[in-house]
């Protein structure tokens, strides 16, 4: 009875670290993704002078390629030129002379581990003297602030897309893990009457 019970403390600990390792294993690539960490103009800010560029810092060093940084303002791209990677942070020129208004960022760059992440941010240029003055008297801010909503939509679903697909690779993970605890389970059936019926025999 010694030895069984032995064996059957054996059988479920191999089936216990198996789990332990897939459940493991299944959380690294749906938490690796890079992340926004910093913005510079920020989400949300108001600058009084116009930026000449837009920096993105990000948890990991995205890819050398494949980066894209849209910056629109009344729906033109002010972006100038490819946006450039160093380490952690991706710098995206823009023009000369911004107009004061709201800014839209949408960008998407391919993080460390080689998977596509994207995401939008807002910022507003305020200006000085005469063009802020202008700019607050015109209904600009309204208009762009009803077509960015869907933008901040859109954003979200990507989001929750990446989500959806950790979850269901830690969901195929489980029930794979379930199967290997099932079997484990069947195996101690096996020995143990096994062993019962030579006794009896």
């Amino acid at each position: 009875m010694n030895q069984i019970s032995r064996l059957t403390h054996l059988i479920l600990a191999a089936a216990a670290l198996a789990l332990a390792l897939a459940l493991g294993v299944s959380a690294v690539p749906a938490f690796a993704h890079d992340q926004l960490v910093e913005a510079t103009p920020g989400d949300g800010d108001t600058v009084g002078a116009a930026p000449d560029a837009v920096e993105m810092v990000f948890s990991g060093s995205p890819q050398k390629v494949g980066n894209q940084i849209r910056v629109e303002h009344d729906g033109e791209n002010v972006a100038t030129g490819e946006p450039e990677t160093q380490f952690h942070t991706i710098t995206q020129s823009l023009e000369s002379e911004l107009t004061p208004g709201d800014y839209t960022v949408d960008w998407r760059i391919v993080s460390e581990d080689g998977h596509p992440v994207s995401g939008t941010f807002f910022f507003t240029v305020k200006g000085t003297g005469d063009e802020a003055n202008e700019t607050e008297s015109a209904p600009q801010h309204t208009d762009t602030s009803a077509a960015t909503g869907p933008k901040r939509s859109a954003g979200s679903d990507s989001s929750s897309a990446s989500d959806d697909d950790g979850s269901g690779s830690i969901g195929l993970i489980t029930v794979s893990a379930a199967v290997v605890i099932v079997i484990a389970a069947f195996i101690v059936f096996v020995v143990v009457r096994t062993k019962r019926s030579r006794r009896h025999g």
